[in-house]
């Protein structure tokens, strides 16, 4: 599976339909949801990052049905695990709450709801555009509101992609997964999401809490 989808992005990369891909991958594994994701060391703590796309059974569109994105300690790998394996499966499900902590880089992490504060700066000018400091996780539609409350607005697609490529900590973190302001023209109930990890992005219905930083020009 994991040779499938890096396979996947070289031909998103090459500028092939998003659509036309995940189909290709789910005729080939004869399957109607796709769960693929990652597990890596961040900063001394075990992240954990997956995505389970469903396939729509009328349009044959694939669209993220549940994300799981947190940060633990090593010791705690088994809990958060079983737990991720329950909301990777349930967008809805809570993960359990558990302690509190501090890790030197200032940044806190809160084992249920992921990073929850981060320490940076009101603004972070690249190139032309100045980033917003993070906002938290936000239901897309309380983003769009929040953003144009100061002035600001929701990132495009491409701006997200140019943040992966950025080697500035202070807008990549916290990681990973950052709602855009493109909303899907088929179905105005879902938006689209970037991983600013790898720069790959599908549609997440826009009722689901999801990391939010706003940007101006």
């Amino acid at each position: 599976m994991d040779l499938l989808y890096r396979q996947a992005e070289s031909f998103q990369k090459q500028g092939r339909d998003t659509r036309e891909i995940l189909s290709e991958i789910s005729e080939a594994r004869d399957a109607d949801e796709i769960i693929h994701g990652k597990i890596f060391e961040d900063q001394g703590q075990i992240k954990v990052l997956l995505n389970n796309l469903k396939k729509d059974s009328k349009t044959g569109d694939f669209y993220t049905k549940a994300i799981v994105d947190i940060s633990f300690l090593e010791k705690d790998f088994d809990f958060y695990t079983k737990e991720a394996a329950k909301k990777i499966l349930n967008p809805h499900y809570k993960i359990k709450s558990g302690e509190m902590t501090v890790i030197p880089n200032k940044k806190k992490v809160d084992t249920k709801t992921e990073v929850i504060n981060y320490v940076n700066p009101k603004l972070v000018s690249v190139g032309t555009a100045e980033w917003g400091h993070f906002e938290g996780l936000l239901k897309w539609d309380d983003a769009v509101d929040i953003c144009e409350s100061k002035g600001m607005r929701l990132p495009t697609p491409e701006e997200l992609r140019d943040m992966a490529q950025l080697k500035n900590h202070l807008l990549r973190e916290p990681c990973c997964v950052f709602w855009s302001s493109l909303s899907n023209k088929k179905d105005s109930d879902y938006a689209y999401y970037i991983d600013i990890n790898d720069g790959y992005g599908n549609y997440y219905h826009k009722d689901i809490d999801v990391r939010v930083r706003c940007v101006k020009k």
